[in-house]
């Protein structure tokens, strides 16, 4: 019974991961994740797709500065800098630039 409780979890997890992307997509609108005390980054396909970065690149924090609208990136810069230092969360908005 555990066996089949865990495959019924994982399919809904799937599911549910499905969904997701499908109104990321539809909705243009992409995620991210970012551990500051590491660096790790991680996008979603959307997220790729909205930056125009091939999704087998590593994304990076560079990465994303330089699609920052120049008249925001020092702002942006400074969010930056301060959330790895401190590791608190944030809330930012940013304009940027594709291509």
């Amino acid at each position: 019974m555990d066996i089949t409780e865990r495959k019924v979890a994982e399919e809904a997890i799937r599911r549910s991961e499905a969904y997701l992307a499908e109104a990321q997509r539809l909705s243009h609108t992409g995620s991210f994740g970012w551990k500051p005390d590491d660096g790790e980054i991680v996008w979603s396909d959307e997220t790729y797709r909205i930056y125009e970065y091939d999704s087998t690149l590593k994304p990076t924090v560079d990465s994303v500065v330089q699609r920052v609208h120049p008249d925001d990136r020092a702002l942006a810069q400074q969010v930056i800098d301060r959330v790895s230092q401190t590791g608190t969360d944030f809330e930012h908005e940013y304009r940027f630039v594709i291509g």
